[in-house]
């Protein structure tokens, strides 16, 4: 249906041409922004658009929905000690966080190790490694971090602990 007059320029009269499929979108449309309603194949943009950081298309569907109703939560709490808390909870309490200041002698500012203690042996290292590229996405912008993974057998680092530095500057 053109709406546009006879003299419009072809930049309009593409746009017009582009915005016509919206009309085709199946609604309601306020159904998009509740997440027990949403279509499925919706969800992956309704997450771009909440800018969900980890999203994974192999989740079952009620992680998808649960990880845009916590979104908001999420991004309030983002750059807290709170939000490395909450992505090293599925550990269950096998993980805690020394801040630099937490040290026996006080460490660099703002700094921290987050200490993974597992009670029959090591983490897994790929199931580590996203924990770790987690972390990195909601610290604090200025704080770097080392990630060690020990054994409950002695409470020892491991030999080859699994350690990391993101981008330690001093300022």
């Amino acid at each position: 249906m053109a709406l546009l007059p006879y003299t419009s320029e072809p930049g309009e009269r593409s746009l017009e041409g582009a915005t016509e499929r919206i009309s085709n979108v199946a609604g309601p449309f306020y159904d998009l922004w509740n997440f027990d309603k949403c279509p499925v194949d919706l969800l992956p943009w309704v997450a771009w658009s909440l800018s969900i950081d980890d999203w994974d298309s192999d989740w079952p569907e009620s992680s998808k929905r649960l990880a845009c109703k916590n979104a908001v939560a999420i991004h309030r709490h983002k750059g807290t000690r709170q939000s490395v808390q909450s992505i090293i909870e599925p550990f269950g309490g096998l993980a805690n966080i020394v801040e630099w200041w937490q040290q026996d002698t006080p460490g660099i500012a703002h700094t921290f190790t987050v200490e993974f203690h597992a009670s029959s042996g090591q983490v897994a290292p790929e199931e580590l490694s996203k924990v770790v590229a987690a972390i990195d996405k909601v610290k604090p912008a200025r704080s770097h971090f080392t990630a060690t993974n020990t054994s409950g057998h002695s409470g020892e680092i491991v030999a080859t602990a699994w350690a990391t530095i993101i981008n330690l500057k001093l300022i």
